[in-house]
């Protein structure tokens, strides 16, 4: 660094003789009109320009040289540096003194530019530093935003440290402090210069170690809700399932004791009919435990799927063969529509829950109703009951877990299909929303992307 700056004032100096000697070679051409006091504001202009420029030793020494020009070439006796008339002295001394004057003035006002200007480049990177820091949201947009400012300030770049011990090869460690105590350190990768670029690697460090307490504390506060909502989903989903449990392992015991006991004379229908209430009880059952498993990986984010083309048809004769009740149905397809790429057992799922919902909350005796068609680049599917509806401030709640409808004479239920529902439909990248259906009732309306063409 020393030897760069040293050339630079070498340059510099080469730069101010050059303009003596301008000034020079300009005076005499000018002599027979101007007295040498005349000449002495060129020389000074030389010194303004040098200090302005390059700084108070060039300006210095352009001062200096235009003493000797002056007195070299112009004052007589010429080409000496002797001086017959005393005044000259006096010029002389003044010259010499109003250059050194300007130099330093113009060099204190170049320095405290400097200063103002690198104060407010400060000020910048601070507040923009303090706006990254406010914007990150874990320690390594913390870590990044702490070297992208190390970097405006001319400082080695830096690793944080959070919960961790200083490594060895660390050549320096600034503590990360905050009101809770010590929070790690910031492992510079190289010494600062001067004792002002450690003051200013502390206090970027300092802010570094709130934006780390506020991100901890985050933490802190996202864990203590998740902690808080499964405690809350646990005692809900206890509640709702106890009840829903109890009831068909309720029917399955009593039919089959009522099978086996052999003081009981059954005839073969009432055999038949027991039968036939365990197999809708076991299938209630296997359903509720469907729910229960397929919620769980919902919940965890993991949806895995067997994508492939799917034939609308085909979906819609699946998921009814699937749901099996003797309910009538009343389907109707647009023509010609294009094949969706899903999980095509999932899609099941899905239009069976919506199904079942119908069955279950529709009117008695009406149809649900299946229509399939053409909508904003996909297929979108509506399954339709005339039932009771939910009531519009209640709709935009339908997908919540374990959101039921407390009305008297509504079947029992979990409250998990339909969120069981969005999830699956968002793991193939559609939408599903409630509508109201004209005249009564609820409509859920699917909508799924469109197979792509190879």
């Amino acid at each position: 660094m020393s030897d760069r700056r040293g050339g630079q004032l070498a340059w510099n100096l080469v730069k101010v003789t050059s303009m003596v000697a301008a000034v020079t070679a300009a005076g005499q051409a000018v002599e027979a009109y101007l007295h040498p006091h005349g000449l002495v504001m060129l020389y000074l202009l030389v010194v303004v320009v040098a200090a302005a420029c390059w700084g108070r030793w060039p300006a210095v020494v352009a001062s200096g040289m235009g003493v000797v020009g002056l007195n070299f070439f112009f004052v007589p006796p010429r080409y000496t540096l002797r001086v017959h008339q005393p005044e000259y002295f006096l010029t002389f001394g003044v010259m010499l003194g109003v250059g050194i004057l300007i130099s330093e003035l113009t060099a204190r006002r170049q320095a405290q530019f400097e200063l103002a200007r690198r104060s407010q480049a400060e000020m910048a990177a601070a507040y923009a530093f303090s706006r990254a820091l406010a914007q990150a949201g874990d320690l390594e947009a913390i870590e990044e935003a702490l070297n992208h400012h190390l970097e405006l300030l001319f400082q080695p770049p830096a690793r944080l440290l959070v919960g961790a011990q200083v490594p060895e090869d660390c050549p320096l460690a600034v503590p990360l402090v905050s009101a809770r105590g010590p929070l790690g350190w910031v492992c510079l990768q190289a010494k600062p210069s001067s004792p002002e670029s450690l003051h200013a690697v502390e206090s970027s460090a300092a802010q570094a170690a709130m934006a780390v307490e506020r991100v901890q504390l985050g933490e802190e506060a996202r864990h203590a809700q998740l902690v808080a909502e499964a405690e809350r989903l646990q005692t809900t989903m206890f509640n709702a399932v106890s009840h829903d449990l109890q009831t068909p392992i309720s029917s399955i015991q009593g039919a089959l004791d009522n099978l086996g006991d052999p003081e009981l004379d059954l005839d073969q229908e009432t055999i038949q009919s027991l039968v036939q209430l365990a197999r809708e009880q076991t299938r209630r059952l296997s359903r509720l435990v469907a729910n229960l498993l397929d919620m769980s990986r919902v919940e965890a984010g993991v949806t895995p799927l067997r994508l492939e083309p799917v034939e609308i048809a085909d979906l819609l004769g699946s998921a009814l063969q699937a749901w099996g009740d003797e309910r009538r149905f009343d389907i109707t397809l647009e023509p010609d529509l294009p094949m969706v790429r899903g999980d095509l057992v999932l899609l099941v799922q899905v239009l069976v829950n919506l199904l079942e919902n119908a069955a279950k909350y529709g009117t008695a005796g009406d149809s649900v109703e299946l229509l399939a068609s053409r909508a904003n680049a996909g297929v979108e599917l509506r399954v339709v009951d005339h039932g009771p509806g939910i009531p519009s401030d209640q709709r935009h709640r339908a997908f919540e877990k374990f959101f039921r409808l407390r009305r008297p004479g509504d079947p029992p239920g979990t409250g998990l299909g339909l969120a069981i529902c969005q999830g699956f439909v968002k793991a193939h990248g559609g939408t599903i929303r409630a509508e109201e259906t004209p005249g009564g009732g609820t409509t859920m309306v699917i909508w799924l992307p469109i197979e792509e063409e190879a």
